[in-house]
């Protein structure tokens, strides 16, 4: 397993969750504290955006509509569209270009830079993180860091250069009764207040804002483009034309390649199942299309000066504000224009001040505990300082710090796209989206930071600037030509692409060769271990892995509404018979063989046990009022918690604990020291078969500290919300007589046509006592010969298992007339939801439960069975999803509507009747091997239960077939459950012979 996977972020509290106020919470003290409680209080009562950089799940996003989705293009017109592009687009005049050249190169640079921004916007939606957090999965940990701060360094400087541009047109709007300075602090005070709000107010804002301006640059066309005269020619030819053309397209490039690197900011509240199409061209034309307006707009009002030189005077001796105002003619019109023309400034501020504050954020853990409100403060005063130092050398301001940010935004696209392209195949399950906050988990970061600075190097020798021109592009003609962008694409991706498919060999190799896992403490020098740990703890460990190295991904108790189908399964799990007690508890048990270094077993289980609970908070989460409550989980929490659900047993084995452990909400684990058995305890709303399954997965996994990625749940109750929406369940529909007939026909399709067909229980007790287990394995020649007999008749091994159940009970249960068997199965729902919208690390399989009638008769056998079996497991869930909403409702009405008559459903009809279930071969489920550490022997899975109802699960393990039930010993006995079992074995091979020897009996 890769150990690029994990989960952290010690960092941060909740992801768009509710805080409890009456939970223990561990309470940050001191300065820190009280700002932070500030910024909460904010939040809570006026809308100030809090806890930003968190990753925002796809159950806390809700559907965006279409015309919120144009935010796509019009928060980048309004960025783009301001003085800052006018001022820029100027340039190609100043480097001595034909006007066709600099509307060429302004249309194409545009396009090109916009594209890489494009890009890197397709990220935000998939995965809920901010751009400087997506680019931790190529640039690791450290490395990012120099990415978080040189983002910071853009926007700030970003922001600096639109106060000065729009600080000179209110100068000018006030006759220079305002100086520069004055306009600068007037700009970036408005800009930080609406920054400080978050991002809401900035869609809301930028929205509408670009519209004032894009009528603007169009006067600004029909005024002065009667002035413009193409005609004239350029005086340079060969090396010196390109050097300019190439120097022009760095500066264009790089203004609209910058904004790459927050990109993703502003796209996190969409659905992960956005089209990411839509996000790329959107993006991509909402900067080029702007962008290119007001550039084009400077070269035009450029090129005029040619015929008008009182423009070229006014440019020059009194600035860019004084020069629109002599363009525009009336001069009170003017003035109007450049008043609104001020506002500009705002647009590109607010989005650079916002960015640059979750940067500073996610520059280091002790960062991110500053509440954003004050990070955005500290900026609006280093963009002031900025502004204020380099307002009076606009022109040289620009040509310096464009071209700059083009060089390193060509890096950061080169390695983010490889990254993504090569080694995670465009695909987002590839990324282990918990982890973003994790160094652990993280890639290692080395490819990423040797090819930045090689790319450092290509850029220096490639850049030309006033300052600086670097020996390749000193070559280009007699100022040089900038081909920095070029040089640097090239060699990053030369550079980065071999060393990150060595980065990875490391990666694969350490795990498996370290023998650092059983070295005592005392051989390492003491003070190499905090360095060692710190920044590689997947390869550094101690053997009793006392102090673990994780962090809670949600620190604090929060809440998140229930789906409807989880709704659906609480209400229904209290069984009347089971005298108010959950009915059933789900058990996944492990006989494990442990290292013999290995002194004290139930020490490592325990810790690892704890690690669960930190990777997945989720199964310390319960049920309350329509909402789940996910606990507290801080370090003492957490501590307490594994305390209370952490259980080592002596002298008991797994039959004498079934039926034994106290009813609770929480899942547990035992460790019995006797047997070397682990024990999953887990009550049935919690998971599924399959959700304990994984779960046992993820402890013994947890064992080797190997990261893991906890693939959880398994049913439909741990749909998450938006799954559901997606799937259209539990969500209001438009009803329509043909799904009210769907919904009416699954609804009777739950109660039996004919008398039920019930096996005679042998009743010990009135009350339930304690649950029992038997089961029967296969040979590993008989179960081949049950597999390659439902080859031979093409039989679904899930279905023939399942028939055969069906067949063992008509032969307990002989009947003289037609019965009914109601099957009830998981249908797995994973095929149905579209790949773009399934979480990352969602469960492999979604199921939902569908019921079936099976009609037993006297001359029925099971071939009947298996094809009345077969076409509804074949159809599966698809033709329930539209009508699923209104079952629902019927099927809650049913049960706890008004009339008492109506709440039949669940309580004891067809208890009688064993429940089936196929678990699928678990060997590749669970991590049966881990090297020098533990080994996997065995495994069992059961349900105790509290009915009447006998529970049979079925599945494959090293090679053979196991039947398994489990009864309450008040209702059943051993020979009834061998019986069933037998008869379920004798089906299997009756048929399976039968098959393979050309249908004949035997």
């Amino acid at each position: 397993m890769s150990t690029e996977k994990g989960q952290d972020a010690s960092s941060v509290s909740t992801d768009n969750g509710v805080i409890v106020s009456d939970a223990p919470v561990a309470r940050e003290t001191g300065l820190l504290g009280r700002l932070r409680a500030f910024e909460a209080r904010l939040d809570a009562k006026l809308g100030i955006e809090s806890e930003a950089i968190n990753r925002k799940l796809p159950e806390d996003k809700g559907h965006v509509p279409w015309h919120h989705q144009l935010n796509m293009f019009f928060l980048w017109a309004s960025g783009t569209m301001n003085t800052s592009c006018f001022a820029t687009g100027m340039l190609g005049h100043e480097f001595g270009l034909t006007l066709r050249q600099s509307i060429v190169i302004t249309i194409f640079a545009s396009i090109l830079g916009g594209a890489a921004t494009g890009f890197a916007a397709t990220f935000g939606a998939p995965t809920g993180l901010r751009q400087i957090s997506v680019s931790r999965y190529a640039f690791g940990w450290w490395p990012n860091k120099v990415i978080a701060a040189l983002n910071t360094i853009v926007q700030i400087g970003w922001a600096a250069v639109a106060c000065i541009t729009g600080g000179l047109a209110l100068t000018a709007v006030a006759d220079g009764h305002i100086s520069l300075i004055v306009g600068i602090v007037i700009l970036a005070v408005v800009a930080t207040l609406i920054s400080f709000v978050g991002l809401r107010a900035i869609l809301v804002y930028e929205r509408y804002a670009w519209f004032v301006f894009f009528i603007i640059f169009i006067i600004f066309f029909a005024e002065t483009g009667k002035y413009t005269d193409n005609s004239n020619k350029t005086e340079l030819k060969g090396t010196d034309l390109s050097g300019q053309v190439l120097s022009l397209i760095a500066i264009v490039y790089g203004s609209s390649a910058s904004w790459q690197t927050m990109a993703s900011d502003y796209y996190v509240h969409y659905p992960v199942n956005v089209s990411r199409w839509k996000v790329f061209l959107m993006t991509t034309f909402g900067i080029a299309i702007p962008t290119s307006i007001g550039m084009l707009a400077g070269c035009v009002v450029s090129f005029g000066m040619n015929n008008r030189p009182d423009w070229s005077d006014v440019y020059e001796n009194e600035g860019l504000g004084f020069l629109i105002q002599t363009m525009l003619y009336p001069r009170g019109f003017a003035k109007l224009i450049l008043t609104l023309l001020v506002l500009s400034g705002i647009n590109v501020n607010v989005i650079s001040i916002y960015s640059a504050a979750i940067s500073c954020q996610q520059f280091s853990r002790p960062f991110a505990r500053v509440p954003r409100f004050i990070w955005v403060l500290l900026c609006f005063a280093a963009i002031l300082g900025l502004a204020i130092g380099g307002r009076e050398q606009l022109s040289v301001y620009l040509q310096n710090f464009l071209s700059l940010l083009g060089y390193w935004s060509t890096q950061y696209f080169v390695i983010l796209c490889s990254e993504h392209v090569i080694f995670r195949g465009m695909n987002f399950d590839n990324y282990d989206l918990d982890a973003w906050n994790d160094p652990s988990r993280l890639p290692l970061g080395i490819a990423a930071g040797f090819a930045f600075a090689i790319g450092i190097a290509a850029w220096l020798m490639g850049m030309v600037e006033t300052w600086y021109v670097g020996p390749l592009g000193g070559l280009i003609g007699k100022d040089g030509g900038d081909i920095a962008n070029e040089f640097t694409f090239l060699v990053t991706a030369i550079v980065y692409i071999p060393a990150r498919f060595l980065e990875k060999k490391i990666i694969a190799f350490l795990p498996y060769t370290s023998i650092s896992l059983f070295i005592p403490l005392s051989v390492l020098p003491t003070s190499s271990l905090p360095i060692l740990t710190s920044f590689y703890p997947q390869y550094f460990h101690i053997m009793t892995m006392a102090d673990p190295i994780w962090r809670e991904t949600r620190p604090g108790r929060w809440e998140r509404p229930q789906t409807y189908l989880e709704k659906m399964n609480i209400l229904t799990r209290n069984v009347p018979n089971a005298i108010g007690r959950d009915n059933w508890a789900k058990n996944a048990v492990a006989k494990l063989t442990f290292d013999p270094s290995i002194k004290d077993p139930a020490a490592y289980l325990q810790t690892a046990w704890k690690q669960v609970r930190y990777n997945h908070p989720e199964i310390a989460a319960f049920p309350y009022n329509g909402n789940y409550i996910y606990r507290v989980g801080d370090g003492p929490s957490i501590a307490l918690w594994v305390s209370a659900t952490f259980s080592v047993v002596e002298g008991k084995t797994v039959d004498e604990l079934l039926g034994r452990i106290p009813r609770n909400e929480q899942m547990m684990c035992y460790f019995l020291r006797d047997t070397s058995e682990v024990m999953i305890w887990s009550p049935h709303y919690r998971v599924d078969a399959r959700g304990a399954i994984f779960c046992l997965n993820h402890l013994v996994e947890s064992l080797a500290n190997m990261n893991p990625n906890l693939v959880f749940g398994g049913c439909a109750k741990n749909l998450t919300p938006s799954m559901e929406s997606t799937l259209r369940i539990g969500h209001e529909v438009k009803i329509t007589p043909a799904i009210e007939a769907q919904a009416e026909s699954r609804l009777a399709a739950l109660d039996p046509n004919k008398p039920v067909l019930e096996l005679t229980p042998r009743i010990k007790a009135q009350k339930p006592g304690y649950t029992q287990r038997h089961f029967l394995k296969f040979s590993k020649q008989d179960t081949k010969t049950v597999q390659d007999g439902c080859d031979t008749a093409a039989y679904a091994i899930d279905v023939a298992l399942h028939a055969a159940l069906i067949s063992s009970v008509a032969k307990l249960a002989p009947t003289d007339q037609a019965r009914s068997f109601m099957a009830s199965f998981h249908s797995n729902l994973r095929t149905l939801i579209p790949e773009a919208a399934a979480p990352v690390y969602s469960p492999t399989s979604y199921t939902s439960v569908i019921t079936t009638e099976v009609i037993v008769s006297p001359q029925s056998d099971f071939s009947s069975y298996y094809s009345q079996l077969a076409p509804v497991y074949a159809a599966g869930y698809a033709p329930y999803l539209e009508s699923s909403p209104l079952f629902h409702k019927r099927l809650e009405e049913r049960l706890f509507g008004p009339d008492p008559e109506k709440k039949k459903l669940g309580e004891s009809e067809g208890q009688l009747q064993p429940r089936f279930a196929f678990l699928g071969t678990v060997d590749d489920q669970v991590v049966k091997r881990l090297e020098g550490l533990v080994k996997v022997e065995d495994f069992w899975l059961g349900a105790e239960t509290l009915t009447m109802r006998m529970m049979v699960h079925t599945w494959i393990w090293q090679g053979q077939l196991v039947l398994s039930v489990c009864y309450n010993e008040s209702y059943w006995d051993r020979d009834m459950a061998a019986q069933l079992l037998e008869g379920m074995r004798d089906s299997l091979m009756d048929v399976a012979l039968g098959k393979m020897m050309g249908n004949v009996r035997l």
